[in-house]
């Protein structure tokens, strides 16, 4: 289901997020979109924001996210959330 809105977008990304599906989370981004981690340098492009997705996904955690503004002209959206990010695995030391 494509988003309709820019809200939906996040609420899709987050649920996909949460699935850890980097098929779905890449298909909410053009072919020529930059992606901006934090911590982390831009990521342009699919690949490299597969890669980006890739690093924050094997932390195997479960994403919360806020819209915070959205700047939209036509059919562009600019979105500025606040997230957070909680990991859900065990880590046992022995």
């Amino acid at each position: 289901m494509p988003a309709k809105t820019p809200e939906q977008t996040h609420e899709l990304f987050v649920e996909h997020f949460n699935a850890a599906d980097i098929d779905a989370l890449l298909s909410l981004y053009e072919p020529n979109a930059t992606l901006v981690p934090f911590p982390g340098e831009p990521a342009r492009g699919q690949a490299a924001i597969r890669e980006a997705l890739g690093r924050f996904i094997a932390l195997k955690g479960h994403m919360e996210l806020k819209v915070d503004k959205i700047f939209q002209a036509d059919d562009v959206a600019l979105i500025f959330s606040s997230w957070n990010l909680k990991r859900t695995s065990v880590v046992s030391h022995k």
